[in-house]
């Protein structure tokens, strides 16, 4: 391996990985703290802390590109939504402030945009700075006001979340086209404005159907670095496509995930390409797929108010030729299981163990071609989803001939 600087991109594109992989609550704090302290006179967030002059593409004061910068604000969001701390914000929060209006006042001379930056790091084909650094001032503003709201800091939160819109609508003004292509519509650009809410709902289905032309002129392989991972395949499978997102996972060919288990990789790559080790072949950046395993595959993740996993969501994903999924995570609040499979019959079966002092809202998957009975359980079940307290629930949905479902079972305990 090689750079083994505290490099603030790679530590955002795997925020969600580590999360549910590891116990990063006191790395992480010590890692927001890392940034803090080497942040620079007018607040700007370095691009590896600890400091060591490497600035590529920043935005003055040796500040790093905004993409690495934003670690500061995503790490502390991520830290609070996963584990409940609360204090990290509170400790942090006159810093990001600083960071924000840092921020604010280089725009400002640039007609409140933010142009320079690295991008979407490594990818195969590149997306416009102009575009992705957008983005990261988007949800820098955003993710601020959410931290001013948490604390109780109303005018703060009332006028970040204010810039944040404006941000929003002068990117979509700037880079949406009325065919739906964001930017030069590359895989990343689309992905990212799905992901970060950027689209406007009226040009969702655009947006999403751009997505998908750029995947199928890839023949259905990834173009993205390392920010584009999750939005791609989250953005995949949330608007229909979630088959489309396993074939990206399992090519067996350049560039992709299965190209480097072909060349014999136990761990993930610096870069897409095979190369003789001139760059790392140990490397965390690309490992956002493995937030993917949990949350779409497996279907396991929070509700958008959630904090410390207090409403889980259960909504699994089944694709390609993936028939179950067994995902166990420990959250603050206990131990979360979570089974499913689709039986020989094609009966899809689940089964989930929910802690004490949360709720779980449990939504099936619809299949191709199927048609549901009238039965306001099961549409309920596979259209809204169903609420659950603590406890263990299982249930099994099968299909007789035109994919019709039936109950099959209901055991819920708690």
């Amino acid at each position: 391996t090689r750079e083994r600087f505290g490099y603030g991109g790679d530590a955002l594109s795997t925020l969600g990985m580590t999360f549910m992989n590891f116990d990063m609550e006191n790395f992480d704090t010590k890692r927001v703290q890392d940034f803090r302290e080497a942040s620079r006179p007018h607040g700007g967030i370095t691009e590896c802390a600890p400091f060591n002059g490497i600035d590529s593409n920043g935005l003055g004061d040796n500040s790093g590109p905004i993409g690495w910068q934003s670690v500061y604000t995503y790490m502390q969001r991520a830290l609070h939504k996963y584990t409940g701390n609360e204090r990290v914000l509170q400790d942090h929060y006159i810093n990001t402030l600083n960071f924000t209006r840092f921020l604010e006042t280089y725009a400002s001379s640039y007609n409140d945009q933010i142009d320079v930056g690295l991008g979407d790091w490594d990818p195969i084909f590149s997306t416009p700075t102009n575009f992705t650094s957008n983005v990261f001032y988007y949800t820098n503003l955003l993710y601020a006001s959410e931290i001013a709201f948490t604390l109780g800091k109303n005018t703060d939160a009332i006028y970040l979340a204010s810039h944040a819109k404006h941000i929003r609508d002068a990117i979509n003004t700037r880079f949406l086209s009325p065919d739906g292509i964001y930017s030069i519509g590359t895989q990343c650009a689309q992905a990212f404005a799905l992901d970060v809410g950027l689209v406007p709902p009226s040009m969702v289905e655009a947006v999403v159907q751009q997505l998908v032309s750029a995947v199928r002129a890839a023949k259905n392989h990834l173009t993205v670095g390392i920010f584009c991972i999750k939005p791609l395949l989250a953005s995949l499978c949330e608007n229909g496509y979630t088959d489309l997102a396993y074939q990206i996972v399992t090519q067996p060919d350049y560039p992709g995930f299965g190209y480097m288990l072909s060349r014999g990789a136990t761990t993930l790559w610096e870069v897409w390409d095979y190369d003789d080790y001139s760059t790392s072949h140990n490397h965390p950046m690309y490992g956002a797929v493995d937030e993917w395993f949990y949350t779409h595959v497996g279907g396991l993740k929070q509700a958008t108010d959630s904090v410390a996993f207090s409403h889980i969501i259960i909504e699994p994903y089944p694709g390609g030729s993936v028939t179950w999924a067994n995902v166990t995570y420990l959250s603050p609040r206990g131990q979360i299981s979570l089974l499913w499979k689709i039986e020989d019959d094609g009966s899809f079966c689940i089964s989930t163990h929910i802690p004490v002092n949360t709720k779980a809202t449990v939504i099936l998957p619809t299949f191709e071609n199927c048609k549901l009975v009238q039965h306001p359980f099961v549409s309920d079940f596979v259209n809204k989803g169903i609420q659950l307290g603590s406890g263990i629930f299982s249930k099994c949905l099968s299909p007789p001939i035109y994919c019709t479902y039936k109950i099959k079972q209901n055991n819920i305990i708690g």
